[in-house]
């Protein structure tokens, strides 16, 4: 085996032997390179030496060889294979089992159109370098075209239908299907009828144009259109379709005296009647109105050309005859002609009628519409008028026939020769033609030639309207007014009725005095008068507002109703002292049998179960009933008294018949006369009396007023607190009527029996009555009046509470009372009295009834005088504010106890009442606690729960 390097080598052989002479002989020998076989592939496709393959420009080919030696048919590892073409030249890479490759990309720089020979070189050391030859056969890369006609994609050979002057937008882009991309650069063109085009590149590889079908250019009908490709070493491409070009489409509008009409409609006419035709062509290519074309009118029996009128607009004028035009439906059918322009055809139906006429009719001078109600009155006179009007003419129409129908009758309504066209006639709505009710009528025209018209309209015909008259007791009232009736009062009624059309009052009606479920005839008598009488009874008349009413009926008159209100006011009650008058006159310790007999103030009538409640500075209670309306007690006058005493009566009874009465008298108490030996007693008394009393100066001049002076000065800040505490309930009544206006209540009915409040209201009332005069002021008395001459102030002891009345003009102010009222509280009410009469006198001296908007003005005027928050929900400040004011302000022993006590409420709930407070605080001097609370809601500490 040669292994050496290449070139001549000697080889010597050396020859010995026992016996032989030694011999040697050389020989030289020259080692070459052995030769080698190369193989190769195409995209794994084995080719010959000097094959020719096919390949297309931007091609990419993958080249592999092998090299094997001849000698000992070994593949070779290790050597160099090079592609070779002119000067370019490219290694191919060895890899693995002996292969050597690369990829070739065909590129026009590089590779010429048609033949190229290539050699594929292997060379490697000890062998001899050795070269494959082949050739490539280059083609031009091919391209598919895409054809866009207005952005619709066509297929080749396709035909594309388009109207004359129409612009179409062309969009083309070429593929390369080598290089599967886009090409750019390119020359498209679009070569069809006699019109070339160069497409423009726009970018994102679109060639564009825009090509208008103009007649000079394309012909009617089918015409070739090629989209040619060009670029270097590309393929040329040509694309082709063909157009279909057809003439322009056009739109007619037709319009009838200004009213467009739509194809195919059916158009309603009149003989006689001139129309005006006027059409427009438009052309859906152009979006233009199109002139000088031919447009043609054909009906059945008559052709007529339109007028070119300008502006694009096409006008005939038309009067339909019979000569021309036949009764009936004509069908019509409007041509539109011109070159490069379909033509095209309207067509549309025309009903040919006797002209209409249409009627105008009035009623007393004012115009009506068909079918309209118009309400009349029995005995009405009533004037219809009508004129005929020729809807083709437009003429209103002289000489036809007009004539009114009704159910019952048929009047001619005959024309007015001073005012030609118009017919007129009168009637008088009469019970011979006409009833109760609708009644239907119709006005008709006849006259040759022209059709029959009808008007239809309706009379409601009603009752002629009455006008009541209302008298009670001789005086005439007014409907809705309000009258005043005692029970058991008898009033008279009397009533009129006046015919409202005729004005003449009425005979032979009936007529009734109605409220509720209760209700009373009238007797007709002379001069069309009706009376009856009614006596104001519980059974059938509520205390208070009774609404009533009076309603008269006739035949053929409207049945009217008058409306008033009756307020039906209590009996009063007099009260007669047996045995003395206005006073009576005892002794200390004396015991008085006091009597008095309750009647009725007008008939005298004894009143019984009735409870007759007293008081006075030394005790109250009731009167013993002993029959016939006599009540009796016995007063037992106390020991060691003198002077005048009021002994108050208030008169209640549960009978709603009955008003409740205050009266009283006075008990004059005399002292009885004393032995002598009494009188020394006394004066023996006395002196001691001064001595003890000399001693006690000093307390009484220096000690006791500073002491006294702090109190005053607490009671003052205590008593606004204590005035609203006192407070159990506020009502404000209007004094004339008895009616509550507004009211707000708080705790006193649940604390005590609710049937010692019966009668309390219609007490109160009462009371104004009494309050008129002067009263004597006696200063021990449990009740007190307060008068200056604006207002007058009154205080009552109703035992478990105390009634407080303020009376200003027409307003009653009353407050409920725990405990005796102050006097900075008397002075609250009248000021508040005063407060609501400036903002509200106006509505309470004019009140009708009406207490909604009333109720809704009180609580914000009653807050500017009266602090009734204070029995409302209070609780307790944010922590963080707390401490901010204890921090500034340091709370006292009994701000802080109070305060504690809210602090344990308020774990239970989240408010509280102020009474609360006292209720847990046990503390002897409530005014302490009073002045720590208010103090704590001045300081903000506690605070209302609305806020």
């Amino acid at each position: 085996s040669f292994t050496d390097n290449l070139g001549i080598k000697q080889l010597n052989f050396n020859f010995s032997a026992p016996s032989f002479e030694p011999q040697m002989h050389i020989y030289q020998f020259e080692i070459v390179e052995q030769s080698v076989n190369i193989t190769a592939y195409i995209d794994n496709i084995e080719i010959n030496q000097n094959s020719i393959i096919d390949v297309t420009y931007m091609e990419e080919i993958n080249i592999s060889t092998q090299a094997r030696a001849l000698i000992d048919d070994n593949l070779l590892t290790g050597g160099n294979f090079t592609w070779k073409i002119n000067s370019d030249e490219q290694t191919l890479n060895e890899s693995s089992s002996f292969w050597y490759n690369t990829s070739i990309q065909i590129d026009p720089s590089t590779y010429s159109p048609g033949l190229n020979l290539i050699g594929i070189q292997f060379e490697m050391q000890k062998y001899k370098t050795d070269i494959f030859y082949f050739q490539l056969l280059v083609y031009e890369q091919p391209a598919d075209l895409s054809v866009f006609i207005n952005s619709q994609s066509i297929l080749e050979n396709d035909i594309f239908e388009i109207m004359y002057m129409e612009s179409i937008a062309v969009s083309v882009k070429a593929f390369a299907t080598i290089e599967a991309d886009y090409i750019n650069g390119a020359l498209i063109t679009w070569q069809g009828g006699s019109q070339d085009k160069t497409l423009i590149e726009v970018g994102s590889d679109w060639y564009n144009s825009s090509i208008q079908i103009v007649p000079s250019n394309y012909t009617p009908g089918l015409n070739s259109i090629a989209i040619e490709f060009l670029k270097d070493n590309y393929q040329n491409e040509i694309f082709y379709f063909q157009l279909l070009v057809v003439e322009q489409s056009v739109n007619l509008s037709l319009y009838l005296d200004s009213q467009q009409i739509s194809e195919d409609q059916l158009v309603e006419v009149m003989f006689k009647q001139n129309i005006t035709i006027s059409a427009r062509a438009y052309g859906n290519i152009d979006l233009n109105y199109i002139d000088e074309a031919d447009l043609s009118w054909n009906s059945e029996s008559y052709t007529m050309n339109f007028i070119d009128y300008g502006a694009n607009w096409y006008n005939l004028s038309l009067t339909f005859s019979a000569i021309n035009f036949t009764s009936g439906v004509n069908t019509v059918s409007i041509k539109f002609a011109k070159q490069n322009y379909t033509t095209t055809y309207f067509s549309f139906q025309l009903l040919i009628r006797e002209q209409l006429v249409q009627l105008n009719v009035s009623v007393n001078s004012q115009p009506i519409i068909e079918n309209a109600l118009i309400e009349a009155k029995f005995k009405e006179n009533i004037t219809i008028a009508a004129q005929a009007y020729a809807m083709g003419e437009a003429i209103f129409l002289s000489g036809g026939n007009i004539t009114l129908i009704g159910e019952t009758f048929m009047f001619n309504i005959y024309e007015n020769l001073s005012y030609l066209t118009w017919f007129t006639t009168n009637i008088i709505i009469d019970g011979s033609y006409f009833d109760l009710g609708i009644n239907t009528v119709s006005v008709r025209f006849e006259q040759d030639n022209y059709s029959d018209a009808y008007f239809s309209f309706q009379f409601f015909i009603t009752a002629e309207t009455v006008n009541l008259s209302l008298f009670i007791n001789s005086q005439e009232i007014l409907a809705n007014h309000l009258i005043e009736i005692t029970y058991y009062d008898e009033f008279s009624l009397s009533i009129r009725a006046l015919a409202n059309v005729e004005k003449i009052f009425l005979d032979g009606g009936s007529a009734i005095f109605a409220f509720g479920s209760y209700s009373q005839d009238f007797i007709p008598n002379a001069n069309h008068w009706y009376n009856t009488s009614a006596i104001c009874d519980p059974i059938n008349f509520d205390l208070g507002i009774n609404s009533v009413y009076v309603r008269f009926l006739h035949p053929n008159y409207s049945s009217s109703t008058f409306y008033f209100q009756i307020l039906v006011n209590q009996i009063e009650m007099n009260v007669n002292t047996i045995d003395f008058q206005d006073s009576i006159e005892t002794y200390s310790g004396d015991t008085l049998v006091i009597r008095v007999n309750l009647t009725e103030l007008i008939s005298a009538n004894f009143i019984e179960n009735t409870t007759i409640s007293y008081s006075w500075e030394f005790g109250l209670g009731n009167f013993e009933e002993l029959g016939n309306g006599i009540y009796e007690i016995e007063l037992t006058v106390p020991d060691n008294i003198q002077g005048s005493f009021k002994v108050s009566l208030i008169i209640s009874t549960e009978d709603v018949l009955y008003k409740v009465k205050q009266s009283s008298f006075l008990v004059v108490v005399s002292q009885k006369e004393l032995p002598d030996i009494v009188i020394w007693i006394v004066l023996i008394g006395l002196s001691i009396l001064i001595g003890v009393l000399g001693s006690l100066s000093l307390r009484s001049y220096v000690i006791l007023p500073r002491k006294r002076k702090k109190e005053a000065d607490l009671l003052s800040r205590t008593q606004r607190f204590k005035d609203i505490q006192n407070i159990q309930a506020f009502v404000a009544i209007h004094r004339y009527s008895g009616i509550p206006l507004y009211s707000k209540s708080y705790s006193i009915l649940e604390k005590h029996k609710k049937e010692l409040f019966s009668g309390f209201i219609q007490a109160i009332i009462t009371v104004g009555e009494e309050m008129g005069g002067n009263r004597e002021n006696v200063g021990s008395s449990t009740k007190s009046d307060d008068t200056d001459g604006s207002r007058t102030i009154l205080e009552l002891d109703f035992k478990y509470f105390y009634c407080l009345i303020c009376d200003r003009q027409d307003l009653r102010l009353i407050f409920i009372l725990n405990e005796k009222a102050s006097d900075r509280l008397k002075k609250l009410i009248s000021d508040l009295s005063l407060g609501v009469m400036l903002d509200l006198s106006q509505e309470i001296e004019n009140w009708d009834g009406a207490i909604h908007e009333l109720q809704s003005r009180f609580p914000p005027i009653v807050a500017k005088y009266v602090e009734l928050h204070y029995k409302d929900a209070f609780k307790i400040n944010n922590a963080d504010y707390i401490a901010k004011v204890r921090k500034e302000d340091e709370l006292n022993s009994m701000e802080t106890r109070i305060l504690n006590v809210i602090y344990s409420i308020a774990k239970s709930k989240n408010d509280f009442l102020l009474e609360t407070i006292f209720e847990v605080v046990h503390e002897k001097n409530q005014d302490l606690v009073i002045d720590a609370i208010e103090s704590l809601i001045n300081k903000q500490i506690i605070i209302s729960s609305n806020k």
